[in-house]
C-alpha cells in the first residue's frame, strides 16, 4: 500500500516537473518565434495601414474618402492576408458593404471606421512595444485626437474640471493674499497710530 502511494507521488512529481520544464521552454522559445512575425506584420501591414489612416483616425469621413481607404486597405490585405488580424478584414469588408448601399448609412460607417481606427492604432503600438520600438504616449494621442471618441471626450471633460479647479484655487489664493495684505496694512497702520498716540501722550 505504502509502495503504491510512493509510486503515485513520484509519478505526479515527474508529471509536474515535466510540465513545468515544457512551459519554461515554451516561454523562452515564443519570443524568438514571434519576433520575426511581428517585424513582418509591422513592416508590411500595420505601418502602411497606420500611415494611411492616421490623419483621419476616428473622424467622420465622407463616402469617397471611405471608398479610397477601403481600396488601399484591400491591397495591403490581399498581399499579406496571413499576417492581418481577422477583425481588420471583417471591418474593411463590412465598411465596404455599407459604403455600397444607396441608403443613408453615414453613422454606421462612422462607427465601423472608429472600430477599424482603434484596431489598427492599438495593434500598431502593441507591435512596436513588442519589438522594443518607441510608441505614442497617451498625451500624444490625446493632443492629436487619436484616442477613441469616448476616451477623448472623457479626457476633455477631466481637463476642463482640472482647469476649473485650478482657477478656483487661484481665486481662493488671491482672496487669501488680499485679506492677508489688508490685515498687514491694518496692523501696520494700527501700530503707527499707537506709536503716535504714545508719543503725544508722553508730552502731557
Amino acid at each position: 500500500m505504502m509502495e503504491d502511494i510512493t509510486l503515485n507521488i513520484q509519478l505526479i512529481s515527474t508529471i509536474i516537473a515535466t510540465y513545468g520544464a515544457y512551459k519554461i521552454a515554451k516561454l523562452k522559445l515564443q519570443p524568438e518565434i514571434k519576433i520575426p512575425v511581428y517585424r513582418e506584420q509591422l513592416k508590411n501591414v500595420y505601418l502602411p495601414m497606420f500611415k494611411l489612416l492616421e490623419k483621419d483616425f476616428y473622424k467622420k469621413i465622407d463616402k469617397e474618402t471611405t471608398l479610397f481607404y477601403i481600396n488601399e486597405l484591400e491591397k495591403i490585405i490581399d498581399a499579406n492576408y496571413e499576417l492581418v488580424d481577422p477583425d481588420i478584414i471583417y471591418y474593411v469588408k463590412t465598411l465596404k458593404e455599407y459604403s455600397s448601399l444607396e441608403t443613408k448609412t453615414d453613422e454606421i460607417r462612422h462607427e465601423i471606421f472608429n472600430d477599424l481606427s482603434f484596431k489598427i492604432s492599438t495593434t500598431f503600438d502593441s507591435l512596436r512595444e513588442q519589438l522594443g520600438m518607441p510608441t505614442r504616449s497617451f498625451t500624444y494621442k490625446y493632443r492629436n485626437y487619436q484616442l477613441a471618441p469616448a476616451i477623448q471626450e472623457t479626457c476633455a471633460i477631466i481637463e476642463k474640471i482640472f482647469f476649473f479647479i485650478f482657477l478656483l484655487l487661484m481665486l481662493i489664493f488671491m482672496i487669501y493674499m488680499t485679506i492677508y495684505a489688508l490685515t498687514e496694512i491694518f496692523s501696520f497702520a494700527r501700530n503707527i497710530w499707537l506709536s503716535i498716540s504714545a508719543f503725544f501722550a508722553s508730552w502731557f
